[in-house]
């Protein structure tokens, strides 16, 4: 059985030797806690993969990526998933083609993405939180997990669910870019999307399986 802090540990690794990514501890960042998106490799990410278009194009599609309108958070997230899937459309005026596609990222060969994972990542909003692990693909924040530890029969997986949730509403900003959410207490683990209820949390087998029990 796990802590929450070892369970941290654990996955924090298994990011690192199995899927690649960069890990990055959330209390060394200098950083302003509003924005949710890590702005440097977003810029970065974009130039690379956009080797073709102007600096002007990439960096309208850059601001369109950053201020996404909040007014619903479904809206929002959907909009910012069309970018994720079909690139940002720029109108071009003036030239022959009316408009370019700048990609956000590049799906057919996956290490030409940077992978970075940070733990303890503050977003203030209504509130200060703080989720345990927030994954990041071109410093797009796609994938938040939450951690409960199966030592603290008060503290479940459900809970998990609950301090997702609570995140939708507190930090908004982090998840109009989520892809989906995790909660796990090491033995257990589900994930759903930003709507999903917890009985619609889908059980990841494969993530049980790798996690040593």
């Amino acid at each position: 059985m796990f802590t929450e802090d070892s369970l941290e540990e654990v996955v924090l690794k298994l990011l690192q030797d199995e899927l690649n990514y960069t890990i990055q501890n959330g209390y060394d960042l200098v950083r302003d806690y509003a924005k949710v998106v890590l702005e440097d490799d977003l810029r970065e990410a974009l130039y690379a993969l956009n080797p073709t278009l102007s600096s002007e194009i990439i960096e309208a599609a850059f601001r369109q990526i950053l201020y996404i309108d909040d007014a619903s958070l479904i809206a929002a997230n959907q909009l910012f998933h069309r970018y994720l899937i079909e690139g940002v459309r720029i109108e071009v005026y003036g030239e022959d083609i009316p408009a370019r596609i700048v990609k956000v990222m590049d799906f057919e060969q996956p290490y030409n993405n940077s992978f970075k994972v940070i733990n303890q990542f503050t977003v203030i909003h209504k509130a200060e939180k703080r989720p345990d692990i927030v994954l990041f693909i071109n410093g797009l924040p796609l994938v938040v997990i939450e951690l409960k530890s199966a030592v603290r029969e008060q503290a479940t997986i459900h809970d998990g669910y609950l301090q997702i949730k609570t995140y939708q509403d507190m930090i908004k900003p982090l998840f109009h870019y989520n892809a989906f959410s995790i909660i796990s207490d090491g033995v257990n683990a589900r994930f759903g999307s930003i709507s999903s209820d917890y009985d619609y949390y889908m059980q990841w087998k494969k993530l049980i399986w790798i996690l040593p029990l």
